[in-house]
């Protein structure tokens, strides 16, 4: 049996399943399908030579089989549309295509999506080690490798893994260990070196605590107007194992030595810091732990310390936003300046200035206060 032959009895296993397949199948004809993927198939050897690497033969068994461009498993838990022409040289940027996708994309195949936050890809140059016709899910915003989900070897063990099972069956090969979980005596360590790092510099320590009681105000009189939900719980001893705002994972090495001890005391005391509003969330234990470059999808951005998301988006809607502390003051506005960027397919020039420092963005998300959300590489040119 060709590999043809395979998908053309995958698909049609697949749309025979249930009466919902079957209609799923006859629209499929209706909405001209087929032709779509004649039309993808006429213009592989465009695609190839644009990308500069051969696409996988069982991939493109798939396009001339003309089967099917989509499928959801049994519950309908998980979905996936193959991409035509267009799509397909938009969302890569492979060799000499240049799409609007974050970089963490480069040198991957992508050939589809779900209807939700995910897409497809096929590892042609083997960056994850697992083949080059290795087939991956992730997220649409941007790659991130502790989070990609192995879906298939090959396109055609794919396309068997979604039309035969209930749940689409994946891998996870680079999920990290089970969380870090302090102990009370490692985390009292650990607010002692933050307070003394704190007190080693008298004026430092005295704006902490100025800062944090001006925290507490602010959070206090959002509670009061009713306008938001605040659940607020400053890190103390008797609440260590909760982890607070960040937790205290990110201690465990050196990674925040570099940031300013005055941000780290602050967020620190926020503890356990939840907001129901338009503005998202501070990041947990999880997102906050490794290095800089694993906190940012682009390098580019591993420059800065990212302590807040809001993964609705505002600056992009629907696609999450990093706020973040320039600590090196490279982008001229003070080491305390704080700043909001989307994370999809952005350069530093598309981050906006929202705060002096982390005391006034708190104040402005209490307060419900809009952001200004004027790029600054845009004020630079008027």
């Amino acid at each position: 049996m060709t590999d043809e032959e395979k998908i053309t009895k995958i698909f049609r296993d697949y749309y025979n399943r249930d009466p919902i397949g079957i209609e799923d199948g006859q629209n499929f004809m209706q909405q001209g399908g087929p032709v779509d993927m004649m039309h993808l198939y006429d213009s592989l050897d465009e695609v190839e030579e644009k990308f500069g690497v051969p696409l996988p033969e069982t991939y493109k068994a798939f396009i001339r089989a003309r089967a099917g461009i989509g499928m959801s498993t049994m519950n309908n838990c998980d979905k996936f549309y193959a991409f035509d022409k267009d799509l397909i040289l938009d969302w890569n940027i492979i060799g000499s295509v240049n799409a609007a996708v974050d970089e963490s994309f480069e040198n991957v195949f992508v050939f589809g999506a779900d209807y939700c936050d995910y897409c497809y890809f096929i590892d042609l140059n083997n960056k994850y080690g697992f083949g080059t016709e290795s087939v991956w899910r992730t997220y649409r915003s941007g790659i991130n490798k502790e989070m990609l989900e192995l879906v298939g070897r090959n396109f055609i063990e794919f396309l068997e893994n979604f039309a035969l099972n209930e749940k689409l069956n994946v891998e996870e090969p680079f999920k990290p260990a089970k969380p870090y979980k302090p102990t009370v005596e490692e985390g009292k360590k650990i607010l002692r070196i933050i307070d003394e790092r704190a007190r080693a510099d008298e004026k430092i320590y005295q704006e902490i605590l100025e800062a944090e009681k001006k925290i507490d105000e602010y959070i206090e009189a959002a509670k009061a107007n009713k306008k938001l939900t605040i659940d607020f719980f400053p890190i103390k001893e008797k609440n260590l194992g909760s982890y607070g705002y960040m937790g205290l994972e990110p201690f465990k090495t050196d990674c925040f030595d570099k940031f300013p001890i005055k941000s780290l005391a602050i967020l620190v005391h926020l503890g356990d810091f939840e907001i129901e509003n338009s503005y998202g969330c501070f990041f947990s234990n999880y997102a906050m732990n490794g290095t800089g470059d694993r906190n940012f999808l682009t390098p580019e951005l591993s420059e800065y310390f990212r302590f807040f998301e809001n993964p609705c988006g505002l600056v992009k809607k629907y696609v999450p936003d990093y706020i973040f502390q320039d600590y090196q003051n490279k982008l001229g506005r003070g080491a305390e300046s704080i700043y909001i960027m989307s994370c999809y397919g952005s350069s530093i020039e598309n981050a906006c200035y929202v705060a002096k420092d982390i005391v006034e963005f708190i104040r402005k998300i209490c307060a419900d206060e809009p952001l200004d959300l004027t790029p600054i590489g845009k004020i630079a040119q008027k």
